[in-house]
């Protein structure tokens, strides 16, 4: 039970209540994902499926433990040890990942539970959400770390509350978490910066930590510069800022000589270059010298110190002469991820769909590196064959309203039109979680705030600030959404009470009014006294 001084939601909020309340959610959730599984048992093997399967094919065929750099982390380790279970790696990967992938609705039932006034009420919502949402059910049927590394936040945000425990021992666990949230993936960098500046708020004075805190920091950072690679960083920066580029400068002038036709190309459709940036992301990098950028590009790609260095330098100033023209790139870039999450792979829910789309990636797969897919699936060519046969007489389960819901609730619509460029709207859902985030910025519920808004923020910020809209990076933060929703709906609900009239006896409507967690409205803050 919670201190009577805590400042997360009174000591009524449990362990076991967050069961009871999630208990539905994990019921559907887990129908759902059994159901999923039957009908699809072999995890999809998409196309950076094999980057992340490249350390599991070197260590068990050449006896290397090699992690690509783009790869160093947790989820290649998983994918490596997968072939010591006992069916295929295909199978394993799919059956655990949607196991591990339960965590999220009880860890978004525990933060709902000491955020929101009425937990009751919003738990089982927030958290049959989380369990329905197809954008969760898919990826955790991918071979690929971000359903993984959704799960990892999500459980590390929750052991965040009650805030109190952050003043005591658990803000080690705290950090450990956030340890593990760095080693899953780089991209969970932008979370480990925000929950870390939250716990500083939080239990401030830092230097009081501890060593056993700074050495699990220590390590994180140790994990954040040993992982991810800097040169794909810059490049995708500069994708992020091409039009914004400027032509005429002191530094690196053979870039910028290069790049001049492109950047006018894109300055001149700067309205939809958010939907236009993955056709010239590739360009950027590649070493072809039929390339958009000429011939003469791939010999600046090749010298790859200099051209890390060139490309961040462009990027870097083009955001600094052009900072607001920037963040409404990024903007738009978030709300065409956040519009697709949910419809993106409608296709992989039925199993001749499924089929037909692993069939593009594997088919060259066979001809090229046949070694791949035979560990992959644990079979030859021809056994996998009628396996595929097999798995086509199998029936879709996962209803098809799911796809219907998922495409409700999500915060943007991309709105087309003839001869005017695509244009990102919001929708009523955003409103509400606009509502949620405004609810939070309040003097007491502070606390709040920063652990919710900082990781959350930075991590869109940086994500898409550095990257194109791509929707599966909106996948770890989808839960947070609903929340906020619910949040902002929450507050829809105290001010109808309000605004009802009094028709019944005063004390009643008193009652009604009362806030079923109030040291989140008044009395003192004991975080706040401590700071």
């Amino acid at each position: 039970m919670n201190s009577p001084n805590d400042p997360s939601p009174v000591g009524t909020f449990t362990l076991r209540r967050c069961l009871l309340l999630s208990l539905p959610a994990l019921i559907v959730g887990f129908l759902l994902r059994a159901a999923f599984v039957h009908s699809i048992p072999e995890v999809f093997y998409g196309s950076d499926s094999n980057s992340y399967f490249e350390t599991a094919l070197r260590f068990w065929q050449k006896h290397e433990f090699f992690f690509p750099e783009k790869r160093r982390g947790l989820y290649p380790l998983f994918v490596m040890l997968s072939p010591l279970l006992p069916g295929s790696p295909a199978r394993d990967t799919a059956l655990l990942q949607h196991l591990f992938g339960l965590l999220v609705i009880p860890a978004a039932g525990w933060v709902t539970g000491h955020v929101a006034r009425r937990p009751a009420l919003w738990v089982p919502v927030v958290t049959c959400l989380v369990a329905l949402s197809p954008a969760a059910l898919w990826y955790e049927h991918e071979m690929m770390a971000d359903s993984p590394l959704a799960v990892v936040f999500a459980v590390t945000l929750a052991m965040a509350f009650p805030l109190e425990g952050l003043r005591g021992r658990r803000l080690v666990w705290f950090l450990i978490g956030t340890l593990a949230i760095v080693a899953m993936k780089p991209h969970g960098r932008p979370f480990w910066l925000g929950l870390v500046m939250a716990a500083a708020l939080i239990r401030w004075p830092a230097w009081r930590w501890g060593w056993p805190s700074f050495a699990v920091l220590a390590a994180s950072v140790a994990v954040i510069l040993g992982t991810g690679s800097s040169k794909q960083g810059s490049w995708l920066l500069l994708s992020s800022t091409l039009p914004l580029v400027d032509i005429e400068g002191e530094s690196y002038p053979e870039y910028r000589r290069l790049l001049a036709p492109v950047i006018r190309e894109t300055y001149a459709r700067l309205d939809e270059y958010a939907f236009l940036q993955m056709q010239y992301k590739k360009a950027l990098s590649t070493k072809d010298p039929e390339s958009l950028l000429g011939p003469e590009w791939p010999a600046l790609v090749k010298k790859r110190e200099r051209y890390s260095k060139a490309t961040k330098a462009l990027s870097r100033e083009a955001i600094r002469h052009h900072p607001l023209e920037w963040l409404r790139l990024t903007s738009e870039k978030m709300g065409i991820a956040a519009a697709f999450l949910p419809t993106q792979t409608s296709f992989a829910f039925h199993p001749a769909e499924f089929w037909a789309a692993q069939a593009e990636r594997n088919d060259d797969r066979w001809r090229k590196n046949a070694s791949e897919p035979e560990m992959v699936y644990e079979r030859d060519e021809p056994a996998y064959r009628a396996m595929v046969a097999e798995r086509l007489t199998r029936p879709a389960l996962v209803p098809a309203w799911i796809m219907r819901l998922g495409g409700k609730l999500t915060w943007t619509r991309v709105q087309y039109a003839k001869h005017v460029p695509p244009r990102v709207r919001f929708t009523w859902v955003a409103a509400l979680g606009a509502l949620g985030i405004c609810s939070l910025l309040t003097l007491r519920r502070w606390p709040f705030a920063a652990v919710l808004l900082l990781p959350l923020g930075g991590y869109l910020l940086a994500i898409y600030g550095i990257g194109d809209a791509v929707p599966r990076y909106m996948l770890p933060v989808e839960w947070l959404g609903f929340l906020l929703a619910c949040l902002g709906a929450d507050w829809l609900l105290d001010l109808a009470l309000r605004l009802l009239p009094a028709r019944i006896h005063p004390k009643v409507v008193e009652q009604k009014l009362q806030p079923a967690h109030p040291d989140l409205h008044g009395g003192d803050d004991p975080i706040l006294h401590h700071l």
